[in-house]
C-alpha cells in the first residue's frame, strides 16, 4: 500500500533557453560588419578626397599666380590694353602643374580695354587637371604723367572762393562705384586764402577728407567743427580750372517758332527760343545734336533722352521741376549754363538709373558722360540750386557759380565751383573712377614742415639750374641686348634674377573673387563677430 505521507508535486514549467548567445552573437557580428565595411569604403574614397583637396589648393595658388602676373603685366609699359586677344590677355597660360585663363574688362564700358582704360575687371580661371578655381579682382592702373595743374578730376569738391558746410551733410565715397573698394582718401582742393573759408558744421560727415590748399593761404583757412580729422596739404603749385567761355552761341532754330513747336514730331530744326516742356511723356533729342536755348523748362514728370554726343546750350534761365534728363547707353550730354540754374525734385544722370541701392548709394554710372559747365554771365546770376530730392550724376565744372544743395538731393560724381554751400541731408558722391591720374592732387605735397619746404624749394631750383646749364643728363639709360623679355616686357625665367622687368607703374587690387566671394565671406565674419559680442 502506498505510502500516505508521499505526495507527488508537479513539475514547475522550464522556457527553453538554447539560441540565445547564437543570435547575440550574429547581431554583433552584423553590426561588426557593417562598420568594417562603412570603414574599408572610406578609405577607398580617402585616396580621391585628398588627391582632389590637394589640387583644389593647387588650382587656387594658380588662380593667384596668374592675378600676380596679370597685375605684373600692368606695372609695365607694354600696350597691354590693345595687345589683348577679345579681352583675354593669357590663354592657356602654364603655370607649375596647371594653368590659367586671364580676362580683363574696362569696368566703365563692361567691354575689353582700350587705350587709356585704368579700371580694369581682372578674371582668372585656373584648371589642374579636371579642377576649377577662379579669382577676380579689380585693378586700378595709375598714370604715372606729371601733374596737370587744370585738371580737377582727382578732386571731389573744388571751390575758389570757399564753401560751408552745415546739417547732416556728406562729401564722401560713391559706395556703388566700382573703384571706393580701394579706400582711397576724398581730396578737397580750394585755392581760397582767408580765415575759415572752408567751414564745417558740426554734423557733417568728412570720412577720410585731405583739404589742399595754397602754401600762402592762411593758417585757420579751415574750421572743422566735426569730430572727425581732416588732413591739411599744402600744393607745390598752382592749380585751378581753365578759364570759362565769355561767349555764348546764338541760338539755334526758329525764334517765331512758339506754339504751334511739337517735339514729338522730328521738327526740332524750328524750335523756338524758349522751350518749355510739361506733357509728362518722354521727349527725344535727335542724335548728336547740338541745341542753343534762351531759356529752357522741364516739369510735370517729362523725361528728355539723349541719345549721341549732343551739346546743350542754356544762355539764361534752366529750370527743371520733377522732371528727367536722361542718357541712353553710350550717349554723352555737354550741357553749358550761362545763367540761372535751378533743379527742384529732378533726376539727371543714365536712363532708369534713379535707383537707390547700397543703403542710400544711387547706382553706379560713369558720370563723365554728363558733363555741366557754365560759360557766359553765370557769375553774375543766382546761386545755383539743387533741391528736393534731386539725384544728379554728372560732373559740374563751374568756377563763376555759386551751388548750393539742400534737403534730400545727391550729386553723384564731382563738382568744381566758385562756392559751395550744402544743408540738411545734402550729399556730394566722388568716384575715384573719375580720376585721369595727372591731376592736380599730385601737387599736394607731404606733411614736410618748413625745414622740407626750404629744402625742396633749393632742390627745384638747383635742378633748374642744372637743366639750363647742361649739367643734368636726362636722356634714359638703354636696356642690355641680350636680355630676354616677353610681348609684356616680363623677363623670361631664366634671366628675371640678372635683368628684372622694369614694373614702374602703381597699381591698387581689390580682391572680389578668391574662390568665392569675399565680400560675402567678410559680411559673414562680421555677423558672427556681432553674435559673439552679444
Amino acid at each position: 500500500m502506498p505510502d500516505p505521507t508521499f505526495i507527488l508535486r508537479p513539475s514547475s514549467a522550464r522556457t527553453p533557453r538554447r539560441g540565445v548567445a547564437l543570435l547575440l552573437v550574429l547581431v554583433t557580428m552584423g553590426t561588426a560588419t557593417t562598420l568594417t565595411l562603412g570603414w574599408l569604403a572610406s578609405q577607398d574614397n580617402a585616396v580621391p578626397v585628398s588627391r582632389n583637396v590637394a589640387r583644389t589648393a593647387q588650382a587656387r595658388a594658380v588662380a593667384s599666380s596668374g592675378l600676380e602676373l596679370a597685375i605684373a603685366i600692368m606695372q609695365t609699359n607694354t600696350p597691354w590694353r590693345t595687345t589683348h586677344d577679345q579681352g583675354f590677355l593669357l590663354s592657356n597660360h602654364q603655370i607649375g602643374q596647371g594653368s590659367v585663363d586671364v580676362e580683363i574688362l574696362d569696368v566703365a564700358t563692361d567691354l575689353p580695354p582700350v587705350e587709356g582704360a585704368d579700371t580694369i575687371r581682372v578674371l582668372v580661371t585656373a584648371r589642374v587637371e579636371n579642377l576649377v578655381q577662379q579669382v577676380e579682382a579689380i585693378a586700378s592702373v595709375t598714370n604715372v604723367g606729371d601733374a596737370d595743374s587744370d585738371d580737377l578730376s582727382g578732386f571731389a569738391v573744388w571751390v575758389h572762393s570757399g564753401m560751408r558746410l552745415q546739417g547732416k551733410s556728406t562729401v564722401g565715397r560713391w559706395e556703388a562705384a566700382p573703384m571706393t573698394s580701394l579706400g582711397r582718401r576724398v581730396f578737397i582742393g580750394t585755392d581760397a586764402m582767408s580765415p575759415r573759408s572752408i567751414d564745417i558744421g558740426p554734423r557733417v560727415t568728412a570720412v577720410d577728407w585731405t583739404l589742399v590748399h595754397d602754401e600762402t593761404a592762411s593758417h585757420s583757412l579751415l574750421r572743422n567743427e566735426t569730430d572727425m580729422r581732416i588732413r591739411s596739404r599744402p600744393a607745390i603749385d598752382v592749380f585751378g580750372p581753365k578759364a570759362t567761355a565769355q561767349f555764348l552761341p546764338a541760338t539755334t532754330g526758329n525764334a517765331d517758332g512758339e506754339g504751334w513747336f511739337n517735339p514729338r514730331h522730328d521738327d526740332w530744326e524750328e524750335h523756338p527760343s524758349t522751350l518749355r516742356l510739361g506733357s509728362g511723356t518722354t521727349v527725344d533729342l535727335p542724335e548728336s545734336s547740338n541745341i542753343v536755348l534762351d531759356s529752357f523748362e522741364l516739369d510735370s514728370g517729362t523725361t528728355l533722352r539723349v541719345t549721341g554726343e549732343t551739346t546743350m546750350t542754356i544762355r539764361d534761365s534752366f529750370v527743371i521741376e520733377n522732371a528727367s534728363i536722361t542718357l541712353a547707353p553710350g550717349a554723352t550730354l555737354n550741357l553749358v549754363c550761362g545763367g540761372e540754374v535751378t533743379l527742384r525734385d529732378a533726376y539727371l544722370g543714365d536712363d532708369g538709373g534713379n535707383e537707390i541701392d547700397h543703403g542710400e548709394s544711387p547706382r553706379w554710372y560713369d558720370a563723365s558722360r554728363f558733363h555741366i559747365t557754365s560759360a557766359g554771365n553765370a557769375s553774375d546770376a543766382p546761386p545755383w540750386l539743387i533741391s528736393g530730392s534731386s539725384l544728379v550724376k554728372a560732373v559740374i565744372e563751374a568756377p563763376d557759380a555759386q551751388l548750393e544743395i539742400r534737403d534730400e538731393s545727391k550729386l553723384a560724381g564731382r563738382l568744381a565751383v566758385d562756392f559751395l554751400r550744402t544743408r540738411h541731408n545734402a550729399m556730394v558722391l566722388y568716384d575715384h573712377g573719375l580720376d585721369s591720374g595727372t591731376s592736380a592732387t599730385k601737387l599736394a605735397a607731404e606733411n614736410e614742415g618748413i625745414r622740407g619746404r626750404i629744402n625742396r624749394k633749393l632742390a627745384q631750383r638747383f635742378k633748374q639750374w642744372a637743366e639750363e646749364l647742361g649739367f643734368l643728363d636726362t636722356s634714359e639709360s638703354d636696356q642690355e641686348s641680350g636680355a630676354s623679355t616677353s610681348r609684356y616686357g616680363l623677363a623670361a625665367d631664366g634671366a628675371w634674377s640678372n635683368n628684372p622687368s622694369d614694373r614702374e607703374i602703381p597699381v591698387d587690387v581689390q580682391l572680389l573673387i578668391h574662390g568665392g566671394d569675399t565680400g560675402h565671406w567678410e559680411e559673414s565674419i562680421k555677423l558672427l563677430q556681432a553674435e559673439a559680442s552679444q
